[in-house]
């Protein structure tokens, strides 16, 4: 009975040496080639002859990890970390294929400024006086304001592929460069969904929908034009009287969407972008009721063939089941809704990750991907069903939220994609209101990416095309503003460290999207909250991030993501899987992270509080400003006035 794992632990090393590759560093690092030879052997990159300190490991551009020099000599095993063929290894679809090529390099963590982004949307107006408002903010931004990067979207009639927007878009860029400002342009094919159904008239959107109509649905992405409207209706299960309704908009899964989407990238490039950006990508909008009372499901015959590959299980069968909730059958009930959830999941991260392996592919490798993966801006039911909550999965070079997102969330996206801070979409309803969220981002760990001034009467002064020139430019006026963001580049430009962290919370990723199950929408705001209120930073990650190789113990025993190191892990509704191979990281000789299990959350803020102030971990300024979204939903954030400590001690004060 012994002999099969006595043979693996004799074998174990022969396949470490024949999985491994050497390379001699130069003073900047390295870089390299990879060609991995299999998907079921370590993978062991051996990095020689790097000056002491802490070294990034990236794969085609994307952050692996940030290591020492002494453990990248004594290699690293990218089948450990969220490694491209990890990536592959872990999808069964995918690991047909065998392993691929990435690029490899190893470069000293260094600062890396983030960007001073402003948002800007071409709308209506911006077409009725030939782009002339659309042009002139150009040259203000570039004359009156610190801003050095444009993020460029629509909200407008005209579509992506339109004649009138190709034109425009060109012109604003060509003003963005004479101005030194770099333009990221949206590639979004909802944007373009003409011309994607013309050419692919069977790639459609379907949605099944249980005991009437389905909602009416639009969103920013339909441009205030034509929603997402129903061209045809069939039924989809007689016994239950479902019906399935096509809609206008591209199928998440059709065939032929990531083609598409790369023409649209790659005619971004040729009106002059600096590079692409993706923003909110995922399903229709899933805010109606009907989505709520888990009434309505995502369905295609591409969704179906790729939900029987990955799951060996049929898609029609799981959506009768969800939706019509038999009696007796709870538990396969709650299989299929955490298949469903995973499959939503899965595509969507596949498609986010795709959209930055091409930009940095066409763009150059100091293209900076940008937008954010967020919907609504909180853990809960909307992005479930619309995103499969693929936030984390979604590569990019900075976390990019949104509004809302809870602080914890942002934290957590910031230690997984690198760089020294977050990004968060910030807008106030009046200019005065900036500065002090500024200060409060910069607390926190973050920065803000700037939109124009929404709601109230202040501009109403301005012909409807200079408005948001003016609403924009007057964030910028605010006393005490360009003074506070150039205290905070000089900061940038010193530091590599980001918001020291002693917490990770770790929450079941499939389990909370599982509305059958008591964990529903429990992701650990509770405990989060509570320890934030006592000054304890947490960041926060869902179970997936677990099985992606995100997480590692490095050689002094502390649990990591990229620099972070943890005093404690918080768990909360994981699986009985992901639970005991938690237990079993954690338990190892010599780890020094404590496992909190949370089943009372305030026991658990209490432990972990008596834990950090015993070992005199680091406190930031606690989350003590409640924020809330358009009177939907609520987060909270520190103070505008207080001390932050980054991960090497430097202090950001206001």
């Amino acid at each position: 009975m012994k002999t099969k794992p006595l043979l693996l632990a004799l074998l174990a090393p022969v396949a470490a040496i024949a999985g491994t590759t050497r390379k001699a560093a130069g003073p900047d690092g390295v870089e390299f080639e990879h060609r991995p030879r299999s998907l079921k052997e370590p993978d062991v990159l051996v990095v020689r002859r790097l000056a002491p300190g802490d070294w990034e490991l990236r794969a085609d551009g994307r952050l692996l990890g940030v290591f020492d020099a002494d453990e990248l000599a004594k290699g690293v095993d990218a089948m450990r970390l969220d490694s491209p063929n990890r990536r592959r290894a872990l999808d069964p679809v995918l690991r047909k294929e065998g392993p691929v090529p990435f690029r490899v390099a190893v470069r000293r963590r260094a600062p890396s400024p983030p960007p001073v982004d402003v948002f800007v949307c071409m709308n209506n107006d911006d077409f009725a006086d030939g782009g002339e408002s659309l042009l002139r903010l150009a040259r203000v931004l570039g004359e009156k304001t610190p801003c050095d990067f444009v993020t460029l979207s629509l909200r407008c009639r005209p579509d992506l592929e339109s004649a009138e927007v190709r034109d425009l878009a060109k012109r604003f860029i060509a003003a963005c460069h004479e101005e030194g400002i770099r333009v990221a342009f949206e590639t979004d094919p909802r944007l373009a969904r003409e011309g994607f159904l013309a050419a692919h008239p069977g790639e459609a959107q379907k949605l099944v929908v249980f005991g009437g109509r389905p909602p009416k649905l639009s969103d920013h992405m339909t441009g205030g034009t034509r929603g997402y409207d129903v061209t045809a209706e069939e039924p989809f299960d007689e016994a239950s009287g479902a019906r399935l309704f096509t809609l206008f908009c591209a199928d998440v899964f059709a065939p032929h969407l990531d083609e598409y989407t790369s023409k649209l990238v790659r005619e971004a490039k040729a009106l002059g972008a600096d590079t692409a950006m993706r923003d909110e990508w995922g399903f229709p909008p899933t805010s109606d009721e009907v989505f709520a009372r888990h009434r309505a499901f995502w369905y295609s015959d591409a969704m179906a063939a790729d939900y029987k590959a990955r799951f060996g299980a049929d898609l029609k069968a799981d959506i009768v089941l969800m939706g019509t909730a038999p009696a007796g059958r709870d538990e396969e009930r709650g299989a299929a809704i955490r298949r469903y959830e995973e499959a939503i999941y899965r595509r969507c991260a596949a498609i986010e990750r795709r959209h930055y392996a091409e930009t940095k592919s066409l763009f150059g490798p100091d293209a900076v991907v940008t937008k954010h993966s967020t919907w609504f801006p909180l853990v809960d039911r909307f992005d479930f069903q619309k995103n499969g909550l693929d936030w984390w999965a979604a590569d990019r070079d900075i976390a990019q939220t949104d509004e809302i997102t809870p602080v914890a969330v942002r934290l957590g996206l910031a230690k997984k994609t690198g760089g020294s801070v977050w990004m968060n979409e910030g807008y106030q309803d009046r200019p005065e209101k900036y500065l002090d969220a500024v200060k409060r981002y910069a607390l926190c760990g973050g920065r803000m990416t700037f939109h124009r001034v929404y709601g109230g009467n202040w501009d109403a002064r301005f012909p409807p095309s200079e408005r948001r020139n003016r609403t924009i430019l007057s964030i910028f006026e605010q006393p005490g503003m360009v003074e506070t963001l150039e205290k905070l580049r000089e900061l940038d430009r010193t530091t590599a460290a980001q918001l020291d962290s002693p917490v990770a919370l770790v929450f079941g990723h499939f389990e909370v999207m599982d509305w059958s199950s008591p964990a529903y929408r429990d992701w650990g705001a509770a405990v989060a909250d509570g320890l934030h209120g006592k000054g304890w930073a947490v960041d926060a990650y869902p179970s997936t991030e677990l099985q992606a190789g995100t997480f590692r113990v490095d050689a002094e025993g502390w649990l990591r993501v990229g620099h972070q190191r943890y005093r404690a892990l918080v768990v909360k509704n994981l699986s009985e899987r992901d639970l005991a191979g938690v237990r079993r990281m954690l338990g190892a000789k010599g780890v020094k992270t404590v496992l909190h299990v949370a089943a009372d959350d305030a026991a658990t803020v209490a432990a972990v509080d008596a834990q950090l102030a015993a070992a005199g971990a680091v406190k930031q300024p606690p989350l003590s400003v409640k924020k809330t979204f358009w009177n939907f939903g609520s987060t909270r954030e520190p103070a505008s006035s207080g001390t932050a400590t980054l991960q090497d001690g430097t202090k950001v004060e206001f």
